[in-house]
């Protein structure tokens, strides 16, 4: 797969506001023209927010967050951030602090950390690396790069920083280490199990029952929102060779995106367990690198564990009707957002069709607060 994304060195910098903005807009399929209409502004403002040419106020970081559902305070820290990093880039009295500072601003979501008060903002860069390596069990930055040079990432094109993710999985394996399980890993419990779960999918508390079943099977899931710049759905990680971890952004909330990419999560690890457990997987399943075959085999392991493999057969030349699509998701008893979900895949629904169905529910109102980290 051909990757749009940041290195090292090009990433020396903190986002301007209007590049999450632009992210977000994007991941909700927006046109800034749409959204200057959400949210009473000039298409002209929203434009120059979005390239970094005018700052979030106060008033327009609430009318934002009234229509992302987010808070005005994580826009204004963002902007905050964003000042103080043109501040610091401007000052001349202490250039080599200033250019520790760039590189990890570069390397770590630090205003994500901070606004997840994961750490604090500090100004002295020093006891800035300090709290960051403490956070993700890191003894230096090398050994940050050394891991990050050893990832294997699967991420779509787009604006995607490698440091951010590396944060993001790091930080999910410290969550799991702090997980103390009663089983060991078995694979081929595992596998049988997977044939399972769709069940779940269509069962009152499902998902916190299939979590708790896989961790007694020696996996631990761990639910964790994405951090800006990394957009991602899961994760197949290891603590060791003995302690699969699957990581899940929730970022779509939906029932059909958390059980699809569960079981391709769980495919990574009975199919591809690296022999470095510094290795890991990262999806982003709305762009997975089609000719992979690592990722394909992770797909057909979810599409079979969920019984859609004859399902475009028997549905392929016919009018799909909500009807049917209730009959024909009860028949392989799954839910009929997966159903849904996979027909678009195929391309026998069109995206906007059946959103009732898809966004009825959303993941963090079906399982306990507790469940999902900060």
């Amino acid at each position: 797969m051909k990757k749009n994304i940041k290195n090292e060195k090009q990433a020396a910098r903190v986002f301007h506001p209007g590049d999450i903005l632009l992210d977000e807009l994007n991941d909700r399929q927006l046109t800034q023209a749409e959204f200057s209409d959400i949210i009473g502004r000039p298409a002209r403002t929203v434009n120059e927010i979005i390239k970094g040419k005018r700052g979030i106020t106060p008033e327009t970081a609430g009318v934002i967050a009234a229509a992302l559902g987010t808070s005005p305070d994580m826009w204004l820290a963002m902007q905050a951030e964003y000042d103080l990093y043109v501040l610091s880039k401007k000052s001349k009295d202490k250039p080599q602090e200033v250019e520790q500072r760039s590189e990890l601003y570069s390397l770590f979501p630090i205003a994500d950390l901070v606004r997840r008060s994961y750490i604090k903002r500090k100004t002295k860069v020093e006891e800035l690396k300090k709290d960051i390596l403490s956070l993700l069990n890191l003894s230096s930055i090398d050994d940050f790069n050394t891991r990050l040079a050893g990832a294997r990432f699967r991420v779509s094109n787009g604006d995607i920083v490698l440091g951010y993710l590396n944060t993001w999985v790091l930080l999910a394996k410290k969550k799991a280490s702090e997980q103390k399980l009663d089983n060991k890993y078995d694979k081929e419990k595992l596998k049988e199990f997977a044939k399972t779960i769709k069940d779940y999918s269509c069962k009152e508390k499902g998902i916190e029952t299939v979590i708790n079943e896989l961790k007694k099977l020696g996996v631990r899931v761990i639910l964790l929102p994405h951090f800006s710049k990394t957009r991602v759905d899961g994760a197949a990680c290891w603590i060791d060779d003995q302690s699969p971890v699957i990581v899940m952004s929730l970022r779509y909330q939906r029932v059909d995106n958390f059980f699809f990419t569960l079981l391709h999560e769980i495919g990574h690890i009975v199919l591809h367990a690296p022999t470095d457990t510094n290795a890991f997987f990262v999806d982003d399943l709305n762009n997975l690198e089609k000719e992979n075959k690592q990722e394909k085999e992770a797909n057909d392991f979810a599409i079979q564990n969920l019984g859609l493999n004859g399902v475009v057969s028997s549905l392929k030349f016919i009018d799909i009707t909500p009807q049917i699509l209730l009959k024909k998701s009860e028949e392989v008893g799954v839910h009929p957002s997966l159903l849904i979900g996979h027909l678009q895949h195929e391309n026998l629904l069109a995206y906007t069709a059946y959103q009732k169905f898809l966004n009825k529910e959303k993941i963090n109102q079906m399982i306990p607060a507790t469940l999902i980290e900060k």
